[in-house]
């Protein structure tokens, strides 16, 4: 049974826990220095003395933060995408080693991570979201280290994080899409903004996009492969769900098979330098079409268009919301987003759902009643993949 005491020195309050004697029959103590108060001193003795007696203490490892968390990212490299794992990468020698790289692993304390993050917030000037990934990571970085016995608990658990205010989806009507696809029809990237519109797929499952993973028979895509925000090809999706079988109405079939003519002639002109990677959108000389060249050309058009300024990612959010608008079950519209579950998509599009009640109960008022108009039976029944700003091109 170990015991300690609680004492003082000239500065601070420290506890002593007394862990009997070693093989060379001196007395073995364990300190602890630091605590500004008795009660604080007291309760982490007490602590401590839980684990030891109830045999659940971990003897922390003598590492600084640094170079764990250097540890940590070797073996994150290894399960994660490279995307991935340069945003956590650039985190740790950004935000963490500055400021807690020197601590030492089992010296870290819910002070400092809270120090941590209010330097980041009021001195670096960081907002709140971009706080809570820097969270975050140390967090999981802290969870392994727990898991592989180097300590006994994770202290982030214990921090309060800032609040982050939800923004609001930024998505055109039917008829800004319309005109956008009307403004780039001669454009050589027309057919990534088709497809985008059609289907939500993200901007690398689009630019990864090969026709191999075209069934024109079916008129169905395979979203089988990506191209990262760094130019890479990768046989892999964000998320498991990202694999997915999406179905494409016949006018953007038809586009298709147009665009794919227009390609084989441009093979044909540059002859041996075309790098064949068998892409849907490539650049001319086949290889694979860079993702910051694209949202270049699809920033010049949206000013082209004079539309309202959203990213090419709304383009997806758009996809979505025209989907639940025109009646779509949530659960299609999940399975074509690669949504890993329904919830996503219903909070994500959480404030198109009033709407979409009032005009549900209408409509099956209508119907129940008598009144229903050819117009709203057609409505309720229509396939998803019928999207009217395709049939009206």
């Amino acid at each position: 049974m170990y015991t300690g005491s609680v004492r003082k020195d000239k500065s601070s309050w420290y506890y002593v826990i007394e862990m009997g004697k070693g093989i060379d029959g001196k007395r073995k103590q364990k300190k602890k220095r630091g605590f500004k108060t008795k009660k604080e001193a007291q309760k982490a003795l007490t602590e401590k003395l839980h684990e030891l007696n109830s045999g659940t203490y971990i003897e922390p490892r003598k590492i600084t933060m640094k170079d764990f968390l250097n540890e940590w990212l070797r073996n994150k490299q290894l399960t994660i995408r490279e995307s991935t794992f340069k945003k956590y990468y650039w985190i740790v020698n950004k935000h963490l080693f500055p400021h807690i790289g020197e601590v030492m692993l089992a010296d870290l304390s819910p002070m400092h991570v809270q120090q941590l993050y209010h330097k980041l917030c009021h001195e670096k000037e960081l907002s709140n979201e971009n706080v809570r990934s820097v969270h975050k990571v140390l967090s999981q970085a802290l969870k392994q280290g727990v898991k592989f016995e180097y300590i006994s608990k994770n202290v982030t658990e214990f921090i309060g994080l800032p609040k982050v205010q939800k923004k609001e989806i930024e998505v055109w009507d039917l008829h800004e899409v319309q005109h956008f696809l009307e403004v780039t029809k001669s454009n050589r990237y027309h057919i990534a903004y088709l497809i985008a519109l059609n289907t939500g797929m993200r901007q690398g499952e689009i630019l990864g996009l090969r026709w191999k993973d075209i069934n024109f028979d079916r008129n169905v895509l395979y979203v089988r492969q990506t191209l990262s925000h760094y130019g890479k090809l990768s046989n892999s999706t964000k998320t498991a769900a990202g694999v997915r079988t999406i179905a494409l109405p016949e006018q953007l079939m038809k586009e298709l098979k147009r665009h794919k003519v227009e390609q084989s002639k441009e093979k044909l002109k540059c002859g041996t330098i075309y790098e064949d990677r068998d892409l849907v959108v490539a650049t001319e000389h086949g290889t694979p079409l860079h993702p910051r060249n694209l949202l270049r050309n699809f920033k010049i058009h949206v000013e082209k268009a004079d539309l309202k300024e959203i990213r090419f990612h709304d383009l997806r959010h758009t996809h979505a919301s025209l989907l639940l608008k025109q009646g779509a079950h949530p659960k299609v519209v999940s399975e074509r987003l690669g949504h890993a579950d329904t919830r996503i998509t219903l909070d994500t599009y959480s404030h198109l759902l009033p709407n979409m009640q009032e005009e549900t109960a209408e409509q099956f008022g209508n119907m129940l009643f008598g009144n229903a108009s050819k117009k709203n039976n057609q409505s309720i029944i229509k396939e998803v993949t019928n999207l009217p700003y395709v049939t009206n091109m």
